[in-house]
């Protein structure tokens, strides 16, 4: 049985989707970040980074959405990482994508003190990340009005990825909500059962308040 350390809303959401959709036993395990769970020194043994999520398999903490994703799927196949080595390269490009750069640009909307020393600098670092963010979001727009999903017809582990990174740009970036194509994609992949399943357990709607 696997354990997962999850957040309600955070990326974790992404591997909470992917285990729902594998079927497979596994004991989900809330961290409260408002009250400071992940800073504990018992999660810090498992994460030093004291982020989730973290998946705790046969004595072993393994850690990063986009490897716990790749790495399930490996375990449990379901073709939501492509064969076709294209089609797969742009796939995990995607999720790189999000790992690298918009997870990078939420963090210095929220968190700006990791990345400037001198605090009166944090408003202005957190300030310029609203016209990056929806930037990034109109692109995104743009082309998930080409398919049903992100990248083809084809659901794949991309769109299990991105979805918490939608509902928080709902939530936090004015102008996203105007977005069309990503609000109907949004209604797509809240209709599957894996989503709903996620969503429920962690008790959260599919669009963030």
């Amino acid at each position: 049985m696997y354990q997962l350390y999850y957040a309600s809303g955070a990326c974790s959401l992404a591997v909470q989707i992917k285990l729902k959709k594998a079927a497979v036993p596994y004991q989900p395990i809330k961290v409260d970040l408002a009250q400071g769970q992940h800073q504990t020194d018992s999660f810090r043994q498992l994460n030093p980074a004291q982020r989730v999520p973290v998946v705790i398999f046969q004595d072993t903490a393994l850690t990063e959405a986009m490897a716990l994703l790749i790495w399930l799927e490996q375990r449990h196949p379901q073709g939501l990482l492509p064969a076709e080595p294209l089609l797969q390269a742009k796939v995990l490009a995607k999720m790189a994508w999000l790992s690298n750069t918009l997870h990078i640009d939420f963090a210095t909307l929220w968190r700006p003190q990791r990345f400037v020393q001198d605090t009166g600098s944090t408003t202005a670092v957190s300030t310029q990340a609203q016209p990056r963010l929806l930037q990034r979001f109109t692109e995104l727009d743009q082309e998930l009005a080409h398919h049903q999903y992100w990248l083809s017809d084809q659901l794949t582990l991309a769109d299990y990825y991105l979805l918490p990174f939608i509902r928080w740009g709902l939530s936090a970036v004015p102008g996203v909500a105007q977005l069309h194509s990503l609000q109907q994609y949004l209604d797509r992949m809240g209709e599957l059962p894996e989503v709903k399943a996620a969503l429920e357990l962690e008790q959260i709607p599919l669009r963030k308040n």
